[in-house]
Order: structure tokens, then sequence, then C-alpha cells
């Protein structure tokens, strides 16, 4: 039988913090946790290492919430999804996603929670300018706005390195036990860079203030 998502969040301390379960194709679940937080930068930083369940706004209320892709073959594990829930260790990377990584200095493997993350860099290192001049206010608009952009996917996200610095904002995307063949791993890269140089485009817009602030402060 599929483990029991509530029961995995009870024996994690999560269970007062769900929102609600929606159920996708395939067995795929996507599990909203509520939160207090509502800084999108800090959101972002938090995201850098939770990895499991990371910041979002929320596709319907627009608020901060926490998201857990869970996929079919995890539903099957209830020990796997507790792992992630309390962030434990997840080891190394696998051979095929190490080897599927390229060459061109964007894509990294992070192994430091439960599963493994794909990232790609927004802004490569020759676009990566060495400091960030924007405005607090500026960057908690971007950082919104990336953070409700995410909030329309079921696995994939936004974290930054260095607080504050929006150039060193990446994409991420969790490589689950059922997600890690050579074939998945490269079309999920396919689509981690694509996402990062549109991400990009959109930054570029919002440093220039070519749309209202009114629109993404609302």
């Amino acid at each position: 039988m599929y483990a029991a998502l509530d029961q995995v969040l009870a024996e994690t301390g999560m269970a007062p913090e769900l929102l609600s379960v929606d159920q996708r194709p395939a067995g795929t679940a996507v599990v909203w946790l509520s939160t207090d937080l509502a800084d999108p930068v800090q959101a972002l930083v938090g995201n850098a290492t939770c990895g499991s369940t990371p910041f979002v706004v929320h596709p319907d209320t627009g608020k901060l919430v926490r998201r857990l892709t869970v996929d079919a073959v995890e539903r099957w594990n209830t020990g796997l999804l507790v792992s992630r829930l309390r962030r434990e260790h997840g080891g190394a990377a696998t051979p095929a996603l190490v080897g599927s990584l390229g060459r061109s200095g964007r894509l990294a493997v992070d192994t430091s929670g439960v599963p493994s993350l794909l990232t790609a860099a927004i802004f490569p290192r020759d676009l990566h300018p060495e400091k960030s001049a924007l405005a607090p206010d500026r960057v908690r608009r971007i950082a919104r706005v990336l953070l409700a952009v995410a909030g329309g996917t079921d696995d994939r996200f936004h974290r930054m390195r260095e607080s504050g610095n929006v150039f060193s904002i990446e994409r991420a995307v969790a490589v689950g036990p059922s997600g890690s063949s050579e074939k998945q791993i490269r079309a999920k890269a396919r689509v981690l860079i694509t996402e990062a140089d549109e991400d990009r485009h959109l930054i570029e817009l919002l440093q220039h203030d070519r749309y209202p602030a009114a629109v993404w402060d609302a």
C-alpha cells in the first residue's frame, strides 16, 4: 500500500503545517505546507540549504509556503519520505547523474540532502558581475517573482547562495529514485538550463524597472 503522507508528516512533527495534497498523474503528489515566513529573500536563502521542501509562492493564495513533491516510487517508501523531511544526508550522487553534467560549468550536483539536487546557475561565470548593487526592495521584488514562478511547477525551485545577491540565484530540481537514469537526468538538465536562461532575462528586466512595481508587490 502507498505510504500515508499524513502519517509521515506526523512522524516528523510537520502534520500541523499540512495545507493540502494535490494528486498528479502516475501516482505523483504535491504536498503544500504552511509557513510563517514572509520575506521572499529569506525564503530563497533558506532554499539554498533545505532541498527537500523548498519555499515557493502558492499559485492560488499568493502566500509563501513549502512544497514537497512526492513521486510514485517515494509513496511506497515511508522511510525515504521521513529522511527527506528530516533533511538527512543524501549520500553520493549516482554515476549516471555525474556523467550527464557536461562541460558547460553551469550544472552541479548537491548531495547534502535527500534527494540529491541538480542545479543550474542563472548567471554563468561569464555573465556574473562582481557585485550586486541592487536596492533591497528591488531584490525583494525579484525574489518574490521567482518564488511565484516556482510555485507553478511540481519539482523545480530557486535558491540564493549569497543573501541579497541576485546573481547567486540558481535553479534546482530534485533527482528522486524514479528519475535517476541517464536519459532522465539529461532531460531534466536541458529543461533546467532553458528555464535558467528565461530567469536571467526576467531578472534583467526587473533590474531596470521595466515592469511596474505594483504588479509584483501586490
